[in-house]
This record gives C-alpha cells, structure tokens and sequence, in this order.
C-alpha cells in the first residue's frame, strides 16, 4: 500500500491508524510518504498521510530511562522506555556523524532556523534553544517570514535545486547562518502477527543542514524512529522524544 501525502504525519497519528489494523492476518504493510519533515509520534500515525517533521530527546531524558549508544551504520543512538502504556521509541542513524572538514565548519553555525513543515517541529526547536548556546529562529517564525511560499512549507515534490532556494530565501530573511530540515521518506509496520514480538512502527527519515554562507549541506543523513507498542500510546510524548533527540544530534554535530 503506497501513499503519497504532502509530508510527513507525527508518529503519534500513524499510531492511531496502526492501532486499528492489528487484528488483521497480514504481518506488514508499509505507506511511502513524500514531503516535509517528520514527526515521530505522528508520523508513527495517520500523521504519515498527512505531514510532519523528525526530532529528538534531551541528554537528561525526560522521565524515561533512557540508553545511548554511538552512532554506527543503523546503529541504535537513543533508546527510551516510554512512560505511557509501555512501550519504547528508538532512533537509529544509518552512519556516524561525518568527521572532517564537514563537521568542523559547521562549528561556527550559530543561528539556526527550524523549518516549519509542522507543529511538532516546534518541539525541535524548543530543545536546540534551551539545552544548547544556539540562536534559534522558530518554525512559527520562518512561517511568517516566508508566507509568500506557504505552499512549499511542506517541501513535498520538490527538487533538491528547488528545496535549496527555499532555504536561501530563509537565509536571507531570517538572518541566520543555517536551515534546518526534516522529512520522512518511508514507513514500515510490523504487526508481528505471528510471533510473540511486539507490533512495531519505524519511520525512515532524512534531515539536513543547510549552510547559508556556503550555500552547501554540511549535514545530510539518514536516520529511523522505531516505536514499539504498549497498551496505550502518549502521542505527545512519542513526538517530544523523537523531536528532542534529532536535535540532540545536531547539537552533537555543530558541537554547541
């Protein structure tokens, strides 16, 4: 089953449509979504066929007990028991942070703009401000700043030379010294019907940094969110932790 929508739902809405296909005999089915960034309890959601963006958990995890782990290829980064019904959301990236030239000019990006391809995007945001020396431009505000462009917020069907403009108008605008983004590029469900595993979700995502000055990418990596089903799923907070965490890891990288 494949369906295209304008970005990527929170994990949190994908769940909701998971949660009503468990009885049936199939084992997996998977939607494809094209577009903005990615949500993580959305997206895990009905939010997949809508849209959203990717993000992360804080070092201090927030009430979850939390295992981290170095990056290697799909490597497990965090892992986070969920508070809510059980259950656990996990964040992979499929290859180390590059080392280099790449990761030491992106040192002196200090003003970050969030793109803003949806409302969970905020929760990326609240974290690179609060836990980091980064000056942070919120997606609610690049909305402002580019709503002459509202209906390529989402970035779905875009070329890569297209989704580059749009940043460097952003850029310009917002004053900053680089964009941000994330986009979910596939889903995947596994019902475990017929083994004793838990029914699970992962969400494939891609996420960037765009250097303003450089006009370059100084990140470009590909990353999954895998939650694992409880009893009961707290959208909001399968949301935060993917959110908190994707920025954990830009903080990592820029090295703020």
């Amino acid at each position: 089953m494949r369906i295209v929508g304008n970005g990527v739902a929170s994990v949190a809405r994908y769940l909701r449509v998971i949660g009503s296909t468990r009885a049936r005999p199939r084992r997996d089915f998977s939607w494809h979504v094209a577009g903005g960034p990615l949500h993580a309890a959305t997206a895990l959601g009905a939010a997949l066929m809508l849209s959203g963006c990717v993000a992360a958990i804080p070092a201090v995890m927030m009430a979850g007990s939390v295992a981290a782990v170095g990056s290697s290829a799909f490597g497990v980064y965090k892992l986070v028991q969920l508070q809510t019904g059980g259950g656990e959301v996990e964040i992979r990236f499929r290859h180390p942070l590059p080392e280099g030239a790449p990761r030491e000019a992106a040192h002196s990006l200090r003003k970050i703009a969030v793109w803003p391809a949806s409302d969970e995007n905020a929760y990326l945001a609240e974290r690179l401000a609060r836990q980091s020396a980064l000056s942070v431009t919120s997606p609610a505000r690049i909305r402002v700043l580019m709503a002459d462009r509202r209906d390529l917020l989402s970035l779905k069907g875009l070329l890569d030379a297209d989704r580059t403009e749009l940043f460097r108008l952003a850029c310009r605008r917002a004053a900053v010294d680089a964009v941000y983004f994330a986009r979910t590029i596939g889903t995947g469900y596994d019902a475990s019907t017929f083994s004793f595993d838990s029914p699970n979700t992962t969400v494939a995502f891609q996420h960037g940094l765009y250097d303003c000055a450089a006009r370059r990418f100084r990140l470009n990596e590909i990353g999954e969110v895998k939650v694992t089903v409880g009893t009961t799923q707290d959208m909001e907070e399968i949301d935060r932790i993917a959110n908190h965490t994707i920025a954990e890891r830009l903080i990592e990288f820029i090295g703020a």
